[in-house]
């Protein structure tokens, strides 16, 4: 439920056409506003809006590519993370305003049509290896730049010099070549001092897995993959499940372009662990 002030900000914006005024609303409340269900009444109050703003995906959609949907989803993960992400940048970098930002493996955009209240949407890139993922991009209304990058990419896909970078369960799904591409590539993109912030799998993902053998190859090598092949590449499988120690990632980070800062374990998802990393200089 939106308050006073939040409403009072909400119509402002709509009178004024201006969707750029809704940056003052708090991030919970900004995304209650996107995905309010009201928004498919001809009722709703805020109509300049909702013309202007993304709209949802399909709650099958959502749950097919994420396993949840909704405020659900918003609630358990994808506002946590974006938190962090606020949080972590404020601490390195200053306030989280007017940045250019990388969404890399952005899916459907759940955390790209957020990324609107910190900065204008034309500095947003939303970076995926699938079509279908830039299809709903565009079919929803997302404002971005939106590109298809390669699964295994050999150059930067964009000449942008980022501020911020995010990688949500996008390493906890690829190959060890896929994810150091990836990392590389990212960091190519990004200015000196730049922060990107992802996620990785603990060896314990494993043991949910009822996969043993897969924990004792992260333990030894300190990388576990294993493919589904849904996105073969340069004759590779690049996508499944996959896991790393943190020794292994601060390696992996080192060997492109990134200093590993911190990590930390998701309250609510302890099978997510977030990890920050600042671009060399």
């Amino acid at each position: 439920m939106l308050n006073a002030k939040a409403q009072a900000i909400i119509d402002d914006a709509n009178v004024a056409k201006d969707p750029d005024r809704l940056k003052a609303l708090t991030l919970d409340d900004y995304a209650a506003l996107l995905c309010d269900p009201g928004r498919q009444l001809d009722d709703w109050p805020w109509p300049f809006l909702n013309l202007v703003l993304p709209r949802m995906p399909s709650t099958d959609i959502q749950k097919k590519w994420v396993g949840d949907s909704g405020e659900s989803l918003l609630r358990t993960s994808t506002l946590p993370f974006l938190r962090s992400v606020e949080h972590y940048y404020q601490a390195i970098r200053g306030p989280l305003n007017d940045v250019t930002v990388i969404d890399y493996g952005c899916g459907w955009g759940r955390f790209t049509r957020l990324l609107a209240k910190y900065t204008h949407p034309t500095n947003i890139w939303a970076l995926d290896a699938l079509d279908v993922s830039l299809t709903l991009l565009k079919d929803c209304g997302v404002r971005c730049r939106a590109l298809k990058v390669d699964p295994i990419p050999s150059r930067p896909p964009v000449d942008t010099q980022a501020d911020l970078a995010i990688a949500f369960s996008v390493f906890t799904h690829t190959s060890e070549r896929t994810t150091l591409a990836a990392m590389r590539a990212i960091a190519n993109m990004s200015k000196p001092g730049a922060v990107f912030v992802f996620t990785i799998r603990p060896v314990e993902f494993w043991t949910l897995r009822q996969r043993p053998e897969l924990a004792v190859l992260h333990e030894r090598d300190g990388f576990a993959f294993v493919g589904d092949g849904r996105v073969m590449f340069d004759g590779e499988d690049t996508y499944g499940a996959a896991s790393m120690t943190i020794a292994r990632c601060d390696k992996m980070l080192a060997e492109t372009g990134w200093q590993f800062v911190r990590s930390e374990r998701a309250d609510i998802d302890p099978y997510q662990v977030r990890v920050v990393a600042r671009r060399q200089s």
